[in-house]
């Protein structure tokens, strides 16, 4: 089986169009790392780069940008660095798409004191 990937270059304000957040306090490391989740999470859900970045409320699009959610979390970022790479949304918000996430893959919802 080939999979065709198709990349979307946007025009966003918080990444440097090309899908990858171009913040100082955020390092090349996480940008590098940010950009291969957002490319796996958007083939793998069949939505585009700008849709996990952009302001869709489409399920297909939140689905998909809470697992990105997730796994950037995973990886040690902070929540704010999460929701700035993610379209510049607040903790808050990367909190709930992590719980969504969870709850919709049957994964224990971790503690939100625990600086996971």
């Amino acid at each position: 089986m080939v999979v065709e990937r198709q990349y979307v270059v946007v025009d966003c304000p918080v990444c440097d169009g090309h899908g990858i957040v171009s913040f100082e306090d955020i390092n090349s490391e996480e940008r590098h790392l940010a950009g291969k989740i957002a490319v796996d999470v958007a083939v793998r859900h069949g939505v585009t780069i700008g849709d996990l970045y952009g302001p869709s409320r489409r399920k297909e699009v939140c689905t998909a940008r809470y697992e990105a959610m997730y796994r950037l979390r995973e990886e040690g970022m902070s929540l704010k660095v999460v929701g700035r790479i993610l379209g510049g949304r607040d903790h808050s918000t990367v909190l709930h798409g992590i719980a969504q996430h969870c709850e919709r893959n049957g994964l224990p919802v971790p503690p939100r004191n625990n600086g996971w």
